[in-house]
């Protein structure tokens, strides 16, 4: 559970950040692709979060209903 929940706040944390880079980077290419990238790694923070919570439950699931 810590896992998941640490994960999803850096997510939060590296979005919010990456948008208020978008707002004030004023058009600066340098700037943009800064918060592109914190978008992107915000997003994969989001998967790995998701995916730390799932696979453990289908692998439970399958476990289970083989047994």
């Amino acid at each position: 559970n810590w896992f998941f929940v640490g994960f999803l706040l850096t997510a939060v944390v590296l979005m919010i950040i990456a948008a208020f880079q978008f707002l004030t980077g004023g058009g600066d290419p340098n700037a943009v692709d800064a918060a592109k990238k914190k978008l992107i790694w915000g997003a994969v923070a989001v998967i790995i979060a998701v995916l730390a919570r799932a696979i453990p439950l289908v692998v439970e699931n399958i476990v289970t209903a083989t047994s």
